[in-house]
């Protein structure tokens, strides 16, 4: 877990555990929204620092390509057939 996600921590668990700790005062120690701040601490309480982790870390993106896609557009391009293809008017869209 990062230095960042670990002063998130501290200041969740300061303000579960705290009374007089804010949730103004976390959001501006955390840089992060009231709103999100009142989320996030209902998951602390419920799930501890994990809560704190994203949900997407370790997954690809749903609109990546295969690796084997991504191989065969790599070897069509680098074949006989579009040795003189222009490929930048795709890089426009």
């Amino acid at each position: 877990m990062s230095q960042k996600r670990l002063n998130h921590a501290h200041i969740f668990n300061r303000l579960v555990t705290d009374s007089s700790y804010t949730i103004s005062q976390a959001a501006e120690a955390t840089g992060l929204s009231e709103r999100h701040i009142i989320r996030l601490k209902g998951e602390y309480r419920k799930h501890g620092i994990d809560a704190l982790v994203h949900k997407n870390i370790g997954r690809s993106p749903a609109h990546a390509i295969s690796e084997e896609l991504r191989n065969t557009i790599i070897d069509l391009k680098s074949s006989k057939l579009f040795e003189k293809a222009n490929f930048s008017i795709s890089k426009r869209y």
